[in-house]
Parts: structure tokens; C-alpha cells; sequence
């Protein structure tokens, strides 16, 4: 029965355990003892649960309150880096003082090489990293415009791989060109099942601010297999790369 006794425990002794449970690297400890004092006070007195019933229920308590930090974290992330990029206040250059490189050689030997059907003339490498068909599809159509010096299967995850920041990792597109006027044209294949994702509209504004900011130099395009105006993947690159886009 001593499972059914009254908790020793008072409202401060509680959100003390709660820190301890709910610590991380990235919030003070002073905030994160606030944030367990307050949220023990909200518990029992504004929702109506008692502290004995809390103190019993303490870690599933702890759980949901680690849960309710992680969404809270991500919130707080997404509004920074909105603000940082796109708000009103933003300093956002694109420096060509030091420009991006890929290396002589290192392409990711860890990655399975392409084995698809294709040929390709004009990858900066000698072998082509794993695509699925939609993507190889496209890097067809792009290894054949001849606007393209070279271009590279941007693989993800690696070092020497061109990426631009998310607001909780890296994006990575799919290929990067180089064309023979000189300017840079990064491509990020989506499937119809992709291209209204969250993460995909949050990669293609990251993308057109990268391009918009470089005073025509850089290009960018999200290719989708048919977009708003009806055109495929091969008329969606001849578009981008007119010498009328700036």
C-alpha cells in the first residue's frame, strides 16, 4: 500500500526532479528549473491535478514534457532561421571571394557507383553515385543541354558535397552544373509525392534566396516531373538556363 501514499514531495521538490529529467546542453538549467516550476503550477492548480497525483505520475510526466521541449526546440529553430534568411532585418551575401569547390578526387567511395541504363558525358567524376529513375532521368536531360560544361551527382551526407543550411540540418540538391558561360546551376529532383512537402518548400525558397542573392551567377531549380505551366523536366531547364534569368 505504500504505492497509494501520500507524496512527500511539494510543488519546488517536484520541478527539481523534473530538471534533472528533462536536461539538455542547449537551455540553462535556470530557464529548464523555470520551465518545470511553472509548468508543475500550471498542472496543479489552472488544469486542476493534485501534486500527489503528479508526483505518482511523475515519469510519464517527465516524458511528455521532454516531448513537449523537442517541439518546442524545433519551433524556435524554424522562426530563427526564417527570421535570419527572410525577415525584414535579413544581411543575407553570397561571397565569390572564396568559392566553392568540389575535389580533384574523393568522390564518395562509400556510395554504391550508378548502374542504370544511362551514358553520361559530361559528370565532373569518372563514375556516378546511385540515383533512382526519376533522378537519372534528369541527369540525362541535364548532361545533355548544351549549356553544360560539367556537372556532379551531389551526394548527401558527405564531405565535399555542396549544401546550403536548413533550419535543422543541411540541403544538399540532387546536381550541381557548371555552365559554359560560367554561372552555377544547382537542381533538386522531386517526385509528385514529394513536391508539396514541408521540407520541399522549405529547400526550394532556401535555394531561390541562394541564387537570388548572387546577382545571376547562381541559378537554382526545383524539377518536378510536370510543373505549373505544363512543362516537363526538359523545359524546365531550358527555362533556367535562358541568359534572360538574372
Amino acid at each position: 500500500m505504500s504505492l497509494f501514499a501520500p507524496p512527500v514531495w511539494d510543488e519546488n521538490a517536484l520541478s527539481r526532479w523534473l530538471d534533472q529529467q528533462c536536461r539538455r546542453e542547449d537551455i540553462r538549467q535556470e530557464d529548464l528549473l523555470e520551465f518545470c516550476r511553472r509548468t508543475t503550477a500550471a498542472l496543479s492548480k489552472a488544469a486542476g491535478y493534485g501534486l500527489d497525483f503528479l508526483a505518482r505520475a511523475k515519469y510519464a510526466l517527465a516524458a511528455a514534457m521532454r516531448a513537449k521541449l523537442d517541439r518546442l526546440r524545433k519551433t524556435t529553430l524554424w522562426d530563427g532561421h526564417q527570421q535570419l534568411l527572410f525577415g525584414p532585418g535579413r544581411k543575407v551575401e553570397i561571397s565569390f571571394d572564396d568559392p566553392y569547390r568540389f575535389p580533384a578526387s574523393g568522390y564518395p567511395e562509400n556510395v554504391q557507383r550508378y548502374r542504370g541504363p544511362c551514358k553520361f558525358q559530361k559528370h565532373y567524376y569518372p563514375d556516378v553515385r546511385v540515383m533512382n529513375t526519376e533522378e537519372s532521368d534528369c541527369a540525362m536531360l541535364l548532361d545533355a543541354r548544351p549549356e553544360v560544361a560539367s556537372w556532379i551527382r551531389n551526394v548527401e551526407k558527405q564531405d565535399g558535397s555542396f549544401k546550403l543550411p536548413l533550419h535543422d540540418g543541411w540541403f544538399y540538391p540532387d546536381f550541381v552544373a557548371r555552365l559554359k558561360d560560367g554561372r552555377t546551376l544547382a537542381v533538386e529532383y522531386k517526385g509528385a509525392h514529394l513536391a508539396t512537402a514541408d521540407k520541399a518548400k522549405e529547400e526550394n525558397n532556401l535555394g531561390q534566396l541562394w541564387a537570388g542573392q548572387s546577382k545571376g551567377k547562381n541559378l537554382f531549380l526545383m524539377a518536378v516531373a510536370r510543373d505549373g505551366h505544363g512543362r516537363g523536366v526538359g523545359e524546365q531547364l531550358s527555362a533556367i538556363m535562358s541568359p534572360t534569368i538574372a
